[in-house]
């Protein structure tokens, strides 16, 4: 991210880190941050902030009184103070001002010229030990009424209020690091003043801030850190303190950044605070994760605190593996965790740590035993209806039927069950992505010929009703089979190819009792369930959007054919069968939306592996079975019905054609002859639509009972006179 610092203007800010493990300063500069929620709100860690004034044990011990600031205030001690506190110089400061050789010679003080890397350091251990000089503003012979002695404050913009006080309280002293209005001097540069006093034996004066390892390094030596007691701090001092921001501002005169003279006092001890990101919560324990793979490190962080001794006790032994950043640091960590562990423990959240073990699901299991089984079922119940089929290829239900029809669905209901196995079995990549193929397939290849057939009879009803001429040809199913199964198949390998469904994992938490050979102790077991997934939805989404997109043209269709006869057109087990196609549907959408707001979403495979079974066995048990135990005649004039308009086409709805010598064409159970005025030997229909008496073999005469005008005489029940059976009406067979 980018690591602006936080007094920075907050647009554009990126977090750089997920956390801060301490912070003194927190409650001036993170309410913002808190308020357009980039930070949340501070947590303590446990440990004691100690900001204020120090000077080496040392000089505590030659001048005791220094350890209060009456000793330090007045006129009467700022000679005393500027000739006590001399000011720090760097390496090349040395060099170029007091060597008497510019370092081309090593001396007691530095081991030769600095590189370029050095030059502005006020202590290298064994090349230079550190060097304090009296400047002009240590001269109060030259200036006795404004000398001062050399304070190190910290740089302009940290939390220090040191020169409000030095000023307020007329103390003769002034930082003069190069740092800024107000001078100070970086963090770094305080460290190796402190050394460099320690190893001239110089006296400093400075800000500083506990816990430090600075602070831990000295403890015990004659440069211990000694706190310099100053007013007493309150809640009038703390408002009236002159915030860091307006200090630093160049613009402002001395006096106003200075503020107001009852801001003067100590700082109060304050309690070290922890620091997040609002980030750190989502990536970790954000609503888009699975409570199984939900991460301890949020909760244990904000609960996880360290005392001012254990952080001690951590730099004594960061300091004695030689202080290096990187290495003996981590070093450090990691060997004060394995001392204290069942410390750490204790932050360790309920419900950890989790132990990853494979999935127990298997066949066994009565659902996906289930699911297998009746999808076995569904493969040879279609190939039993297929086989019966063709066995009974020439019964008049099935001719009526139309073998190309029956053949499509049968493959697209052979596909579906297929992909009903698919997902009954443990999912692999193979698995999921054939049984996208299979299902998809299936039921194109299966609902395509469906609505083409119920459109058809739709059409060929509403143009009943007009006595118009209707022209159905084979090559419109096939052709719309084939178009339509291109488009799916085309989909089907974008989808492949762009984010295919693999196998991914549902994880189930589940509590068990892990034992070791030296360690009873309870793990949270997380279940890994294998299951089909892409990474976006929308793929799922558009197959089965496009699927009751044609079950609903479908589902129209058949709701405008639903008065016509059955034993005419076979509407009603088309509808049924369209209808249970839509049930079907509407329950894998359920099963889509419940997949993602269940805890254990693999467990919804299954249960939709059963939703295809039954959409098969329902269509077979719906469409097929009744035509295979069908008893009536293999004839195929046994019962017909004609509508006869001069100059145009006999239609017989019955499949039949009536007329010797005429070829029918057959489509979606309707026929088409060229006209006739006879039908058959004992019957005529006149071209005015009228029943005229016709002769008999035996010699009487007989009328049809009825004039059937349209085919709505179908639907309102007024046929079946017209439908009874004719006697002495022979056969006539092409």
């Amino acid at each position: 991210g980018d690591c602006v610092p936080f007094t920075s203007q907050m647009d554009g800010y990126l977090a750089c880190a997920h956390y801060i493990p301490q912070s003194k300063t927190s409650a001036r500069w993170t309410p913002e941050f808190i308020a357009n929620k980039t930070l949340e709100p501070t947590q303590s860690c446990g440990t004691m902030g100690m900001e204020g004034w120090y000077i080496p044990l040392h000089t505590a011990q030659i001048y005791p009184e220094l350890r209060h600031y009456s000793a330090l205030v007045g006129e009467e001690n700022r000679h005393k103070l500027a000739r006590i506190f001399r000011r720090p110089i760097t390496w090349v400061q040395y060099c170029e001002w007091v060597s008497p050789h510019n370092c081309s010679k090593p001396d007691h003080i530095a081991s030769g010229f600095p590189e370029q890397r050095d030059w502005w350091k006020f202590h290298v251990p064994g090349n230079f030990q550190g060097h304090f000089i009296d400047t002009e503003e240590n001269n109060c012979t030259k200036y006795p009424s404004n000398c001062t002695g050399d304070f190190i404050d910290f740089p302009c913009g940290w939390s220090s209020y040191a020169l409000p006080t030095l000023y307020h309280l007329n103390i003769g002293l002034r930082s003069y690091g190069a740092n800024g209005p107000p001078k100070g001097y970086w963090k770094t540069q305080i460290d190796e003043i402190w050394r460099a006093a320690n190893a001239t034996k110089e006296h400093v004066m400075m800000m500083f801030l506990k816990p430090d390892p600075l602070y831990t390094e000295f403890v015990g030596t004659d440069y211990a850190f000694t706190r310099v007691m100053l007013p007493e701090p309150t809640a009038e001092c703390e408002r009236n303190r002159r915030r860091h921001k307006s200090r630093c501002e160049e613009d402002r005169t001395f006096e106003e950044r200075m503020g107001d003279p009852k801001g003067t006092c100590d700082e109060p001890p304050s309690v070290l605070q922890k620091i997040y990101s609002t980030s750190l919560r989502h990536i970790t324990v954000g609503d888009h994760i699975p409570p199984a793979l939900r991460s301890p490190a949020y909760e244990a962080l904000t609960t996880f605190t360290l005392s001012d001794l254990q952080i001690e006790e951590m730099f004594e032994a960061w300091i004695e593996k030689g202080r290096d950043i990187n290495f003996a640091s981590r070093e450090t960590v990691c060997d004060w965790v394995i001392e204290n562990l069942d410390f750490v423990k204790s932050f360790i959240p309920e419900g950890y740590p989790r132990e990853p073990v494979p999935s127990t699901t298997t066949l066994r299991d009565p659902i996906f035993a289930t699911a297998l089984a009746l999808g076995l079922v569904s493969v040879i119940a279609v190939i039993a209806a297929t086989a019966t089929t063709y066995v009974q290829r020439k019964k008049s239900v099935i001719e009526k039927a139309q073998h190309h029809f029956l053949a499509s669905l049968l493959v697209g209901l052979l596909l579906l069950s297929i992909g009903a196995v698919l997902g009954a079995i443990p999912p692999n990549d193979a698995v999921c992505i054939s049984q996208a193929y299979f299902v998809n397939m299936g039921y194109s290849v299966e609902l395509v010929p469906l609505v083409v057939k119920t459109a058809a009879l739709n059409r060929v009803m509403s143009a009943g009703r007009k006595m118009r001429r209707v022209s159905i040809k084979l090559s419109s199913l096939l052709l719309a089979n084939a178009v339509i199964g291109s488009l799916v198949l085309v989909m089907l390998v974008v989808w492949t190819v762009l984010d295919p469904p693999l196998q991914q994992y549902d994880y189930i938490l589940g509590a068990t009792v892990v034992t070791t050979m030296s360690v009873n102790s309870e793990h949270l077991m997380v279940e890994q369930v294998p299951l089909c997934g892409s990474e976006s939805n929308t793929w799922w989404i558009l197959s089965v959007s496009w699927q009751l997109f044609l079950l609903l043209i479908a589902t129209i269709l058949a709701f405008q054919n639903r008065h016509y006869r059955q034993d005419l057109v076979d509407t009603r087990t088309l509808a049924m069968m369209i209808y249970s196609h839509m049930v079907f549907s509407i329950l894998r959408c359920v099963s889509y939306a419940f997949e993602g707001s269940v805890e254990n979403a693999s467990s919804v495979r299954p249960f939709r592996s059963l939703i295809y079974s039954v959409d098969v066995l329902t269509c077979i048990a719906i469409y097929f079975v009744p035509k295979f135990l069908d008893k009536s005649d293999n004839r195929l004039a046994e019962r017909s019905v004609h509508f006869f308009r001069s100059g145009s086409f006999d239609i017989d709805i019955s499949g039949q054609l009536q007329s010797s010598g005429d070829r029918s064409l057959s489509n979606n159970g309707v026929n088409f002859s060229r006209p006739s005025n006879e039908i058959g030997t004992g019957r005529r229909i006149d071209g005015e639509g009228q029943g005229a008496p016709a002769d008999n073999s035996d010699g009487t005469r007989q009328t049809t009972g009825r004039t059937v005008e349209s085919p709505q005489d179908i639907s309102d029940g007024s046929f079946d006179a017209v439908t009874e059976q004719m006697d002495g009406v022979p056969d006539v067979e092409d």
